[in-house]
């Protein structure tokens, strides 16, 4: 659930655990605390009881061990005619485990609310008491008993476009509320719920195909293989809804903040449906190229500068002196005097000079004079900003009066020369050859200045855009950050170009020399680096790495101006650097969404590459150049080709297998069909997901072809296993056909006989990957309990059990000649396995940890010298293995 934009609240998935006092014991497990006016709520045209809409979405739930329906306490409802109101209010709430509070203005006015939240207080634990927004922050309604940091049940409805909506957001916080109360995981009662709603419609679908059958036998039989069909797909689509949940609430026990928490809540309404698209910026980062890190300031770090030379770097902390080291190891050069503490920008100046803007004014220092020099503002006035014309030792400050300053280093003052007009805040830059300097205002837009004689040019209004963070310049181009997104200044034509959404709050950008690569940093902590073909065009913007996280927000963020040096610092108060000739990587291509699949065409460099958008595409990693492209409906989930890859053959979400040209993409045939797919080593024995999601369709390739079907329902199980397949895997040899459900369970088929010989429950939840070992003896599986087992094929025994994910395993693939297995997980890891020692070997992470889905698939290419990884946003990168190094996320 996202944050309420207007009133900074978020939801909750799950907080601390309930008190020692259980509901269990009590008449009632939840009282709902709200004024009468709540029952008038004008929604989407209806009026509405968000009372009575809650309490009927809470008591829909049942407690995972005793089954027992959720009892909801309302004064409508439950309250006896007692002329004694008040002790009948204490009874209740005595008789309750816990308080829902619906936070309107009706209810923060009612003298009833107010006594029942005060009795709360004095009776129970402060985890009892849980707000719901509706339409303005707890904190602000209830000041005295809910903070700002408070998280709260979201039932508004303001953001949604219809009733429908609203009601399935109601639904989704009713469950998480109950698992609060109950003290139990999210997904004990959001999946019985979902599954007895499915089969509760089923049955009445059912019945009433079995009215029609009574009066017409053929159409009735048609009905009930439609429904049968349906059911599968419903009970299919519920368990990856699972899963998802799974992983959240796995997740969910580990976060250690509230940040991670909202983007947590984020992900599950996500899963459900009811959030807008997004993304999320958690990363693990690889630390291959890091050089060095200079441990942790005690305070956080608000600006950083390099030398031009490379040789110095300057910090800049909160409540210290400025700070010079060297960029190439991170050790201490000198610090500053106190006449430095708080300052708010540094910069390099020409011939060594190092200038420090303070409270007071401007700090210069040079190697060639024995003390630091003050050059004062106005009594009152510090430096916001500091801008110097690149090659000289002049500049101009930003004053927090608004004003505009210069100064020259030769000189022992500053002299205001113009006044920034609107309430700011201000930023000014100069572009890369000094000739025109830029002021950015909120509200008002941009004003270019002549860089020489700062004589006011072209005014250029931007009345919706915010300018925040730190800025960029490159030749006549200036980059700054225009909250989620970055905007990009032209200041020869005075045109705008602003970029896609970037993930979260943009903090701090620059540009490498070469205009070819752009740095950013941000609120998700951490920094990313993006190929930029174009600067002008950010939609030719390539993500392209993203380095190990800092501990708090990103602040600043340098290339060094010749070289391959990288140094990023966070208001966490650390400063790391990197080298970024080192980055093992060597391409990187993007798709509009989530890469489902990637597959290498033996024999050449080609790849097919399929989205979450229904783009299927063949194209050369090397070059970038595409063959053929099209959108197949729906998802693109698998991809395969036959014996001579004269054949591409795809699915897609929407039920059908295509059969296309691999030359040219055109489609030769289709036919009713799931993924995944699964290929034999030569290609003649393929196979796909049956239409009922519970069969397999073989089809081997001979003189003549055969195709044959194997249901899984022949599988002993008990009446709650539903076995619908989520993965399948064919032996090298093609002789045997591995299948994996959504409840965790593994059979293996034998393709000569078309029956299971074998089978066992092998993960807890979803097995959402296979793989066999090139030699065929071994199977490789992952799934959404965050571990990868491996199992030999002949018996299923086990052989390894790899710990390393923190979430669920989308994807594993072996290496051609045995020795590595490589597994995807959804925090964006990949990691490497020797299939000795079955050891860790190395993690890399480029797809960004819960940037959902995180990493999606892996898959080597025939050589094994090249490995494909594709994922979150549609990025695919190509790892070269030979000279990709170890790391530790």
């Amino acid at each position: 659930m996202n944050m309420d934009a207007s009133t900074g609240v978020v939801a909750w998935e799950r907080d601390a655990e309930p008190s020692a006092a259980t509901s269990q014991e009590l008449a009632f497990d939840l009282f709902i605390s709200f004024s009468a006016s709540d029952s008038r709520h004008e929604i989407f045209g209806r009026r509405t009881d968000i009372a009575s809409e809650t309490k009927k979405r809470l008591e829909a739930f049942r407690h995972p061990q005793t089954k027992r329906r959720m009892r909801v306490c309302t004064y409508v409802d439950d309250f006896d005619l007692s002329p004694a109101i008040e002790q009948a209010i204490y009874s209740k709430l005595d008789s309750s485990g816990a308080v829902l509070v619906m936070c309107t203005p009706g209810a923060a006015a009612s003298p009833y609310v107010k006594m029942e939240l005060a009795h709360t207080r004095q009776t129970k634990s402060p985890d009892r008491l849980i707000p719901a927004l509706i339409k303005a922050a707890p904190s602000e309604l209830f000041p005295g008993t809910f903070s700002e940091n408070t998280l709260a049940a979201n039932i508004s409805y303001g953001d949604l476009a219809n009733r429908r909506a609203w009601i399935k957001r109601i639904e989704m916080e009713a469950a998480k509320v109950a698992a609060r109360v109950w003290g139990v995981r999210l997904l004990e009662i959001y999946d019985r719920f979902v599954v007895e709603r499915q089969r509760r419609r089923i049955r009445l679908l059912q019945g009433a195909a079995l009215a029609v059958l009574l009066v017409v036998v053929g159409a009735g039989a048609a009905v009930m293989n439609f429904l049968s069909a349906q059911e599968a797909r419903t009970l299919a689509d519920h368990r990856r809804l699972a899963a998802e949940i799974a992983s959240i609430d796995r997740a969910w026990n580990s976060a250690g903040d509230i940040d991670q928490a909202k983007r947590l809540v984020d992900r599950l309404e996500k899963a459900t449906g009811d959030a807008q698209p997004f993304e999320l910026r958690y990363f693990s980062g690889i630390t291959s190229a890091e050089k060095f890190s200079i441990g942790r300031f005690a305070n956080p770090v608000d600006a950083l500068a390099i030398a031009p030379d490379g040789s110095r770097a300057v910090v800049a902390t909160q409540d210290d002196p400025v700070i010079v080291f060297d960029p190439r190891d991170g050790r201490p050069l000198k610090t500053l005097s106190t006449a430095t503490v708080d300052a708010t920008a540094v910069a390099f100046a020409d011939g060594g000079w190092l200038v420090a803007g303070t409270e007071g004014g401007i700090v210069v220092w040079n190697d060639t004079e024995p003390a630091e020099r003050l050059i004062a503002l106005p009594d009152g006035v510090s430096v916001e900003r500091l801008a110097l014309r690149p090659g000289d030792v002049s500049g101009v400050v930003l004053g927090s009066d608004g004003g505009i300053y210069t100064f020259n280093l030769s000189s022992p003052s500053l002299e205001k020369v113009s006044q920034l007009q609107g309430d700011g805040p201000h930023r000014v830059i100069f572009t890369e050859d000094g000739k025109t300097l830029a002021t950015f205002t909120d509200g008002e837009g941009v004003t270019l200045l002549d860089g020489t004689t700062l004589e006011v040019g072209a005014k250029i209004p931007v009345p919706d855009m915010r300018f925040e963070g730190e800025f960029a310049a490159w030749r006549d181009l200036l980059f700054f950050s225009a909250g989620d997104k970055i905007g990009v200044l032209d200041t020869a034509n005075g045109t705008f170009a602003v970029s896609g959404f970037m993930g979260d709050f943009v903090t701090t950008i620059d540009i490498h020399d070469s205009g070819g690569l752009l740095v950013i940093g941000g609120s998700w902590k951490g920094f990313e680096l993006w190929q930029t073909p174009d600067l002008r065009e950010p939609r030719t913007w390539r993500y392209l790495e993203s380095l190990r996280p800092v501990t708090g927000w990103a602040s600043s963020v340098h290339f060094q101006t010749k070289g391959n040096m990288l140094i990023g610092a966070s208001l966490g108060g650390d400063i790391r650097g990197w080298d970024t000739s080192r980055i093992g990587i060597r391409s990187s291509y993007s798709h509009s969404g989530t890469v489902n699949v990637i597959e290498p065409i033996d024999g050449t460099d080609d790849i097919v590459s399929g989205d979450s958008h229904g783009m299927l595409r063949r194209w050369n990693p090397r070059t970038g150049d595409i063959a053929w492209e099209r959108t197949l409906g729906d998802d693109v989930d698998a991809v395969a080709f036959d014996a001579d890859a004269a054949q591409v053959l795809a699915t897609s979400t929407d039920g059908n297998v295509f059969f296309l040209d691999a030359a040219n993409g055109s489609t030769l045939r289709e036919v009713a069909g799931w993924g995944p797919l699964a290929r034999s080593q030569n290609g003649k024995t393929l196979a796909w997901i049956g239409e009922d999601g519970q069969s397999i369709e073989i089809v081997q390739r001979g003189a003549e072809p055969e195709r044959a079907r194997v249901s899984l329902t022949d599988i002993p199980a008990g009446e709650d296993v539903e076995l619908d397949i989520v993965s399948l895997a064919l032996s090298p040899g093609g002789n045997i056909l591995a299948a994996g459900t959504g409840d965790g369970r593994l059979a293996i088929v034998d393709i000569q006989t078309r029956r299971i010989v074998r089978h066992r429950e092998l993960v807890e939840g979803v097995l959402w990957t296979l793989a066999f070992s090139p030699d065929g003896k071994q199977i490789a599986a992952g799934g959404s309990d965050n571990f990868v087992r491996v199992v030999t094929a002949s018996q299923l025994e086990d052989v390894a059990f790899l710990a390393g994910h923190w979430n669920t395993v989308f994807n594993v693939d072996f290496s051609p000649d045995g020795k590595t297995l490589v597994s995807a997980g959804r925090e964006g890891v990949l990691r490497f396995w020797n299939t000795g020692a079955w050891q860790e070997t190395m993690a890399l992470s480029r797809h960004g940890a819960d940037m959902d889905p995180g990493a999606r698939v892996v898959a080597f290419d025939e050589s094994g010298e090249r490995l494909y990884s594709g994922g979150a946003m549609g990025r695919i990168i190509v790892w070269d293995t030979k000279s990709v190094g170890p790391s530790s996320p």
